[in-house]
């Protein structure tokens, strides 16, 4: 991407890169079902993996947040990894 600046009667120019969200995620597999695909987004694998995690963080989960009933700011991924591998049945 090229950024033309027009000012005093000069153009000038400036080379960036385009930065685009990742739409279609990495390829996130658990017990031969994609996770990406169909109902395989209702999937809460009880082990987070790398795949996992990056797909969820592009998926605006990346931000830290309050945690209800608690006034620290935690990552939402990792709070509810630790909460659900707590009751794993649910």
């Amino acid at each position: 991407i090229t950024i033309l600046k027009y000012a005093n009667g000069q153009v000038t120019t400036q080379d960036r890169t385009l930065l685009i969200r990742d739409q279609f995620g990495v390829t996130d597999i658990v017990d031969g079902v994609d996770l990406r695909q169909g109902n395989g987004v209702t999937v809460r694998p009880v082990v987070l993996s790398d795949n996992h995690t990056y797909n969820l963080r592009n998926q605006t989960f990346a931000t830290p947040r309050k945690v209800i009933n608690d006034e620290s700011v935690r990552d939402p991924i990792r709070a509810f990894a630790d909460v659900a591998s707590k009751y794993p049945s649910n």
